[in-house]
């Protein structure tokens, strides 16, 4: 590649990957880093982002890294730990292949796994209408695991802006036709997010990605993860037209920021199917419901459905693999936004 690659934050090249080393302890989603990774990517390099093994990466900033193919590499006395796969390379460049040729280390507990977070996803659609106003799977969402609305909101971290649905549909309206936000709140627990809004030939899509911190793992927690499906139930009363959704838990820190090398497992709770996506896979929610717990939500004419997967007698990864293989298997769990089955054994 002969390309020529400048930029501010750009340390040096090795092969393909275009590297940028801090020493902040906290990486967040930054102006700078929102260009680099658009900036670097664009010009067909993988930006590579070095830290030192303790630094933290807001969810934000992590999420983004993920969805633009940028890889977050901590830098060792030995070379590099791959924070994809926990190996360890010598060279940047074997990054290319670190799973077959790299050395694992092993994983360590991210730091204070003493709060269970839920992590979720959601797509909605909207018409491309001037009376259409976004935002409202944030105020759901946030008040539904939170008991609060978003806080604030902004196009890179930190979220400054006072949240207000009007301002950030507006905001939307003069960046389109794709456009990226962070969204913070929680009150006195955490609540991030980040959206992203673009047209379509349809309509406009709002995508919104987050967590929330929703209680202790020392505690009996099984009352709420049970109630975390009707999250979904209230959202899909709330909006006109969901497309996907989904809701999982996991242990975690007492922020939502990622440590490189936390192993903590993560479990489906539940999915949403929305009523487009009801439709184009023929589900007959009537027989389906005989199979599964269905929720229905929504409108009746077109309504969502909601599956949990919360049976305490089986394991959530399995009862989610049940529901998929009805629907059709793995390329239905892609379509429909449902996190990826756990490659090793011991699943529940």
């Amino acid at each position: 590649m002969t390309t020529t690659v400048q930029h501010p934050l750009l340390d040096f090249l090795e092969g393909t990957f275009a590297c940028m080393e801090t020493k902040a302890k906290v990486v967040f989603f930054s102006e700078g880093l929102a260009d680099f990774l658009k900036h670097i990517g664009a010009l067909g390099y993988t930006p590579v982002i070095i830290t030192s093994p303790d630094a933290t990466m807001t969810f934000a900033a992590r999420y983004v890294l993920e969805t633009a193919g940028a890889i977050w590499i901590n830098r060792l006395e030995n070379g590099f730990l791959d924070t994809r796969n926990g190996f360890v390379v010598t060279r940047i460049a074997s990054l290319a292949d670190s799973s077959s040729t790299g050395h694992p280390t092993g994983t360590s507990d991210v730091e204070d796994p003493a709060y269970l977070q839920a992590v979720f996803g959601v797509t909605v659609h909207h018409p491309a209408a001037e009376n259409t106003k976004l935002g409202g799977a944030l105020d759901s969402l946030a008040t539904s695991l939170t008991g609060w609305g978003p806080s604030g909101w902004g196009l890179y971290e930190p979220a400054a802006l006072a949240w207000n649905r009007d301002e950030y549909t507006d905001a939307a309206r003069r960046l389109m036709p794709e456009c990226r936000f962070v969204v913070s709140g929680g009150g006195s627990t955490s609540f991030q997010a980040t959206t992203l809004v673009r047209r379509t030939t349809k309509g406009v899509e709002e995508t919104v990605s987050g967590g929330a911190i929703i209680g202790m793992t020392s505690s009996d927690n099984s009352e709420i993860i049970t109630q975390l499906p009707n999250m979904l139930v209230e959202l899909a009363n709330a909006l006109p037209m969901p497309v996907i959704g989904t809701i999982s838990v996991r242990a975690g820190g007492r922020s939502l920021a990622a440590n490189a090398r936390a192993s903590n497992a993560t479990f489906p709770v539940a999915g949403l199917i929305g009523p487009r996506a009801v439709r184009d896979l023929g589900i007959n929610i009537d027989e389906f419901s005989r199979r599964f717990p269905v929720v229905t939500a929504g409108r009746k004419r077109l309504p969502s459905m909601v599956v949990p997967f919360t049976d305490p007698g089986q394991g959530s990864w399995q009862q989610m693999r049940d529901v998929l293989e009805a629907l059709g298997g793995e390329n239905i769990r892609h379509a429909l936004g449902f996190p990826p089955m756990p490659s090793v054994g011991g699943v529940r």
